[in-house]
């Protein structure tokens, strides 16, 4: 707002005036904020071999890490990721089982799903490229003799597999059929008894996820069905859908149910007599309506929550609802840690993948992030974990 100094202000008061107002031509923006008490170590990791291009598609609370690789000239392949055993390289599954367990003109192309217990779900893909086929494994990396068992077909079909498994050893899985996608529900114990979700569900099997069960209530899967709909399903129990909510996306679901992922506001305001009309897309979150959007980051997608209700956002940002403090919504950039070889390749590239977040753990109190680092040109990428710290 412009000011002016009326004729009748003493000079005394003149000299106040400008002494309070600051050197002429300087603004003064308010102080940023201070950072919040954790640090985040970098470790960025190569794939088996090193080059190409992979994903991070799971990460436990122990910061072990599945999913698959492709580089030129090799089929696609399963990697595990483990930080304590080795935490510069993860080691190509089927060179792990030495082909226990596999059968014959297939391997292992993609862990999907690790939990804590060092469960790992995935599928399987013939060797002949020209065929397309993905059948379910379960496999325990803790075991003595470590071995792929097959998970059961309980159709005719060519694409189906395991999506996730949770620390009770339930898993939600995914099938095709008649170009659609559908899932079903199992426990370890007996795969031969799943339950069916009979809807198909919208994208692939990394729009959604699977909770762990809490008391007497079982594990949940959230995710959205076919036409869009979010939905939150208890097998054996009842299907919530959460139709005309705005939402666009849904990523991930945390141990007491709460969906996350992007939705759609309108926001009208009047200024003058003139009525203005805007549409954001926030992160947001959903246990019940009203959605909970979280507005202080636009166009982008919650893409991981944890049980504390904490959302790592697409672009980097974390949100905790105890860092008020700190304006909820800190850069994790600028949290960053670690040797300066580490540091110098992070800063590198502007092109991270933001792609899992677990539970907050130890005297941080605070989730590792898991994604990927991706070199400036795309041609390849690595993958990462940030371990949190006290400063």
């Amino acid at each position: 707002m412009k000011s002016t100094i009326r004729g009748g202000l003493s000079a005394g008061l003149f000299v106040l005036a400008l002494f309070l107002s600051g050197p002429v031509g300087h603004s003064y923006a308010a102080k940023p904020p201070a950072l919040p008490p954790v640090r985040y170590v970098v470790q960025i990791w190569d794939w088996p071999v090193v080059g190409g291009l992979g994903d991070v598609n799971d990460i436990n609370n122990l910061g072990q890490a599945v999913g698959y690789y492709d580089v030129p000239g090799l089929p696609r392949s399963a990697y595990f990721y483990d930080p304590f055993v080795d935490p510069d390289q993860a080691v190509d599954l089927n060179d792990f089982v030495a082909g226990r367990g596999v059968p014959a003109g297939w391997r292992i192309a993609s862990g999907t799903g690790i939990n804590d217990q060092g469960i790992v779900v995935g599928y399987l893909r013939p060797n002949d490229p020209t065929v397309f086929a993905q059948r379910g494994f379960v496999l325990d990396t803790n075991a003595e003799t470590p071995a792929i068992v097959l998970l059961p077909n309980h159709g005719a079909w060519v694409n189906f597999y395991p999506a996730n498994v949770n620390e009770n050893g339930d898993v939600r899985a995914v099938y095709s059929e008649n170009g659609l996608t559908y899932i079903y529900f199992f426990n370890l114990s007996d795969p031969s008894a799943p339950l069916f979700l009979n809807a198909p569900i919208y994208g692939s099997i990394n729009t959604g996820s699977l909770n762990n069960p809490i008391g007497n209530r079982s594990a949940q899967i959230g995710g959205r069905l076919a036409d869009g709909t979010p939905y939150r399903w208890t097998p054996g129990v009842q299907l919530e859908t959460f139709a005309g909510l705005g939402i666009e996306s849904v990523w991930d679901i945390n141990d007491e149910g709460v969906l996350c992922g992007r939705a759609k506001r309108t926001v009208t305001t009047t200024s003058k007599g003139k009525t203005t009309t805007t549409t954001y897309q926030n992160p947001m979150r959903l246990t019940q309506p009203p959605v909970n959007y979280l507005t202080g980051v636009t166009n982008q997608d919650g893409v991981a929550i944890n049980s504390s209700a904490d959302v790592l956002i697409w672009n980097g940002i974390l949100y905790r609802d105890d860092w008020g403090a700190f304006a909820n919504y800190v850069d994790v950039n600028k949290l960053l840690t670690g040797s300066n070889a580490q540091l110098t390749v992070w800063f590198s590239t502007t092109n991270i993948g933001w792609d899992l977040m677990n539970n907050r753990g130890g005297s941080a109190s605070a989730g590792q992030i898991a994604g990927r680092w991706i070199a400036p040109d795309r041609s390849y990428n690595r993958g990462f974990l940030l371990n949190p710290v006290l400063p």
